[in-house]
């Protein structure tokens, strides 16, 4: 019922779904773009009073429902601001190919400027290629670290448990 499991899944499908649909002018009218939106924004707010209902746990809502119902709905609201951002930054990957496709065209002109002389050509070729792909290798590592800490990891980590305590040496 979270925001990252199922019921997000189907909440954020259904936004895109409903982007693409309306983009296309495709006329599928509001109440069925908006149904499965609807019931997975409403498992998601209900998410925690009905995982207590189907474990028999009590109370529901341990608060009172009316604030549970608006922090309920802010987390939704920061959930919506989560999903953007992560489209977001997930496509910076498209700017990757885009800027692949610079560099390596930018390998072939300097190596056709070189005339019809063919071992420089190719040596213009090869050395390029390897520059190109050791700068985007560089960047994909850092890229990937980027996003498994700070956007992957995010949607697993609780901070629940052991705090965490550095090592320390005792004062003499």
């Amino acid at each position: 019922f979270a925001t990252n499991g199922l019921a997000g899944f189907l909440f954020y499908w259904g936004i895109l779904g409903s982007i693409l649909a309306y983009s296309r002018g495709l006329k599928l009218g509001m109440g069925i773009m908006l149904v499965p939106i609807g019931l997975s924004a409403l498992l998601i707010v209900l998410g925690e009073p009905l995982a207590k209902l189907i474990n028999r746990e009590r109370p529901l809502f341990p608060g009172g429902l009316g604030g549970y119902l608006v922090q309920s709905l802010f987390e939704l609201f920061e959930a919506i601001i989560a999903y953007l951002s992560n489209t977001l930054s997930y496509v910076r990957l498209g700017a990757f190919a885009v800027a692949h496709v610079g560099l390596s065209a930018l390998v072939f002109i300097l190596a056709d400027l070189m005339g019809g002389f063919a071992p420089m050509r190719w040596l213009i070729i090869a050395l390029g290629n390897l520059v190109v792909v050791g700068f985007e290798g560089m960047i994909v590592g850092i890229q990937t670290l980027r996003l498994e800490y700070y956007e992957f990891f995010t949607k697993f980590f609780r901070g629940e448990g052991i705090p965490y305590r550095p090592l320390s040496v005792p004062e003499a």
